[in-house]
């Protein structure tokens, strides 16, 4: 690992999900509400200085950074419908209808494909982005899938979890 300094500290626990915008200028961390509802927060900070940008509030535990780092697909809790926010200033883009409540999403390195795990981790779907449109799912072999990762070239996705 390369020799570096600590430039900084968010103090927030309990953390689901972090990644960096494609560009690098921001980070996006998903934990759960501090007040002890069910649903999770979504908080966006400017990666140079660690300022908070914004707040998204009343999210399942899972969010997704398009790789262009425009958009950010999250699920409104509680439900079952994707929707894709604008990074920068929050506004709602577009959504559909998923039909089952995820637990995880990831993007396809192009940015066409959305991945999406279901909560018992036993299926994973896929949607194109453009019109919503499932494409079908994966069951999970053995197990229950956990996380989703998806190859640089999107021909694989790694799926892993405990069951």
């Amino acid at each position: 690992m390369p020799a570096g300094r600590l430039e900084g500290v968010i103090p927030v626990s309990h953390v689901r999900s972090v990644c960096h915008s494609a560009d690098g200028g921001r980070l996006v961390l998903v934990r759960p509400d501090s007040t002890g509802a069910r649903d999770h927060r979504v908080r966006i900070y400017r990666a140079d200085d660690l300022s908070l940008v914004r707040v998204i509030i009343g999210v399942e535990p899972c969010a997704a950074l398009s790789p262009d780092g425009k958009q950010l697909a999250v699920m409104p809790y509680p439900g079952t419908r994707i929707e894709f926010l604008d990074l920068d200033d929050g506004r709602l883009l577009a959504g559909w209808e998923a039909g089952v409540a995820l637990g995880s999403l990831e993007f396809s390195k192009d940015g066409l494909v959305l991945f999406g795990r279901n909560f018992d981790g036993a299926t994973l779907a896929a949607w194109n982005v453009a019109d919503g449109r499932r494409l079908g799912d994966i069951a999970a072999v053995d197990g229950r899938h956990g996380v989703l990762a998806v190859s640089p070239d999107g021909r694989q996705i790694a799926a892993a979890g405990a069951g």
